[in-house]
């Protein structure tokens, strides 16, 4: 059983589609992300922002719905420009 659990988290390690399946199914807690990511939002709404693509794949995959939201709302705020 174990071979099969460490078999389970090399493929997790190698293969992205793999990982990401056991990323989006667990359930997803509150914690202190979505304070920081709120409290940096109303900090700096008017400023520039420049997200680099890990954080915007991060917050896609791992985020919970108000951050992509967010995330979107911030997308098209800035393609308006």
């Amino acid at each position: 059983m174990s071979n099969n659990s460490n078999q389970q988290n090399i493929d997790t390690l190698t293969h992205p589609s793999v990982y990401r399946d056991t990323v989006n199914c667990q359930r997803r807690k509150s914690d202190t992300t979505d304070v920081n990511m709120k409290t940096q939002n109303e900090t700096k709404q008017n400023q520039d922002w420049d997200l680099y693509p890990q954080l915007i794949r991060k917050i896609e995959n791992e985020g919970s719905e108000e951050q992509v939201k967010r995330l979107h709302q911030l997308e098209l705020e800035k393609s308006n420009q």
